[in-house]
């Protein structure tokens, strides 16, 4: 036993707990990645093709890939505040297209529904988390 106040006698605890907490967390995060992907080939189309008249309109759909990708890494990080802004903005988005693109058939609904239980059962499993 050491008496130094500076040396830690505590054992490192492993933060990044296996099971299905982390693996929900890692999708949860891995989803996020993969919207800002999205976003960001279809940015790249939209520039390739010379879809979007204005250069201002570009840089709105190039920034609006970013929040995915800082989102997402928080997510993994494990942060609650992260999590929830991640499933807030990534439904508000897929109801977004949903309404812009409105006569579309009742299975086109399924993939915001299936974003929707990914997310929110990432969003648990982060606060879950903490209280291991």
């Amino acid at each position: 036993m050491d008496d130094s106040p500076y040396r830690s006698s505590i054992t490192s605890i492993d933060v990044a707990p296996s099971g299905p907490l982390a693996k929900a967390i890692v999708l949860m995060a891995a989803m996020g990645a993969l919207l800002g992907i999205i976003q960001l080939v279809m940015t790249t189309w939209a520039w390739r093709a010379e879809a979007v008249a204005q250069n201002a309109t570009l840089w709105l759909m190039l920034g609006n890939s970013l929040p995915y990708f800082a989102l997402a890494y928080g997510t993994y990080r494990r942060s609650r505040i992260c999590a929830c802004l991640l499933l807030v903005y990534a439904e508000l988005h897929a109801l977004l297209v949903v309404w812009l693109f409105s006569p579309l058939p009742a299975y086109a609904l399924l993939v915001p529904l299936a974003l929707l239980l990914v997310l929110v059962n990432g969003t648990l499993a982060v606060f879950r988390s903490h209280r291991l």
